[in-house]
């Protein structure tokens, strides 16, 4: 079970991934596409963490 800290950095982390991606486009479909990169880039840093 994660604590609330560990969450709060798996946000952070995700959100500067996000960004890094998105940049400052408004157009939908590039948001989406970002969100689903940056969440693809975190699930893969915690599994690597995971097993280190």
């Amino acid at each position: 079970m994660m604590d609330l800290s560990s969450l709060l950095y798996i946000a952070c982390l995700f959100l500067f991934v996000f960004g890094v991606f998105n940049g400052t486009s408004r157009d939908k479909s590039k948001i989406k596409k970002s969100a689903i990169k940056a969440i693809a880039l975190v699930a893969i840093a915690l599994i690597i963490v995971a097993f280190i």
